[in-house]
């Protein structure tokens, strides 16, 4: 991790998709660990993304939102490399915290919640929603990481210039026009919003609930908003060129 006073911090990505997924999964796990460091009535916003903050940007270190075109690991980029990365965040008034740490807690945390309504507690309890989120997400990235070698073999991979998916080495479909489209920009991501997705179709959330629908192998494959540790729309499909 970068100290204060550099003006990025670049990843440090482990050879090997075994390694990767391995401090991930240690990652995600120290995660889940976060709340049980606060009291109840302790935590307010800054402290938790502070908190998170951290294993966010060691979980980036690691291997995660790396994928080309990944909508979180863009938007961690440049928080990280801002310039002004170092100032205070201005709501920490008991102690200096960088802002750094809360805005890169808030580029990941944000873009998985969007969709979702928050407890209307604001203390240990909102720290245990977004860790539980947060830790899902992180886990996600370290099977991604692993599934990226054998695409051809294990889990689905998908051919955005001919619309072919295949899934466990077996043809599932060749996709055409919205449907191919939608995913595509999914898939080229990793997780995005429904704004995000509004790119390729207008009603995103219609092609990709028909998609789960129609292909009942794509259910545990592509995330919709709404269920436990899924703020946006997500996939574990890998592009196969």
């Amino acid at each position: 991790m970068a100290t204060k006073g550099t003006s990025a911090v670049l990843p440090v990505v482990h050879s090997g998709s075994s390694a990767i997924k391995a401090r991930l999964l240690e990652v995600a796990a120290k995660v889940r660990e976060v709340p049980g460091c606060f009291k109840e009535e302790e935590p307010s916003f800054w402290k938790g993304r502070a908190a998170f903050g951290r294993l966010i940007v060691e979980a980036y270190e690691a291997g995660a939102w790396h994928k080309e075109g990944s909508f979180i690991g863009d938007k961690l980029r440049m928080t990280l490399t801002s310039t002004d990365r170092d100032r205070p965040f201005p709501r920490a008034q008991e102690e200096t915290v960088p802002a750094w740490l809360v805005e890169a807690a808030s580029a990941v945390i944000d873009t998985l919640t969007e969709h979702l309504v928050p407890p209307e507690s604001h203390g240990k309890a909102e720290v245990e929603w977004e860790a539980g989120i947060l830790a899902d997400e992180i886990e996600r990235e370290a099977h991604v990481a692993t599934g990226r070698r054998d695409v051809r073999s294990k889990g689905a991979a998908f051919n955005r210039t001919s619309g072919v998916l295949t899934v466990n080495g077996k043809l599932l479909a060749r996709l055409e026009g919205g449907e191919k489209h939608v995913l595509t920009l999914l898939v080229e991501k990793g997780a995005a919003s429904g704004k995000d997705l509004k790119i390729a179709h207008d009603r995103p959330d219609k092609v990709l609930k028909a998609l789960r629908t129609k292909y009942p192998a794509l259910k545990k494959r592509i995330s919709l908003p709404g269920g436990p540790g899924r703020g946006g729309y997500s996939t574990t499909i890998v592009l196969e060129e």
